[in-house]
């Protein structure tokens, strides 16, 4: 994956972006509505942790991946309530399966892995496993907000 890749998925997704650090060898792009940083780096970079969620990205990893990850740190941030309330239709196609990604079932599943068997998730988790058996559409007519939060 390329550098200049990165602002060109952020441009696809809709959301407004700053560069911190540009150079030849690394990168920082911080996405501030969703408290995200998104770091490209030619070498091994261990970020100190703090208040932000942090995507690495090196160049050796697939771009499909790496849209990916960024897609989850946006996510982990209110990203697809934003979304769906600002690009209903980008949204419902992420949802639908464009371009072979079918947002619905990740979502769900990346839900049923966070919620495992812990008890106080017991509704959610049916509520999800129901959802795995419905169209996205379905899903969005009884609860527009379904897919909102992770």
């Amino acid at each position: 994956m390329e550098r200049e890749d990165i602002p060109q998925i952020l441009y696809q997704m809709g959301v407004g972006f700053n560069t911190e650090r540009e150079s030849d060898d690394f990168a920082v792009y911080l996405v501030h509505d969703f408290g995200l940083k998104i770091i490209w780096s030619l070498t091994k970079y261990d970020y100190p942790g703090n208040d932000w969620r942090v995507v690495l990205v090196y160049p050796i990893h697939k771009l499909s991946e790496s849209r990916e990850d960024i897609i989850w740190g946006l996510a982990e941030g209110g990203f697809f309530h934003y979304l769906r309330t600002t690009f209903p239709n980008t949204f419902n196609k992420m949802l639908a399966g464009r371009e072979g990604e079918d947002w619905h079932r990740k979502i769900i599943t990346k839900r049923l892995e966070k919620f495992g068997d812990k008890p106080k998730y017991e509704y959610y988790r049916e509520l999800n496993k129901d959802g795995l058996r419905e169209s996205s559409m379905a899903l969005m007519s009884l609860d527009p907000g379904f897919f909102d939060f992770l």
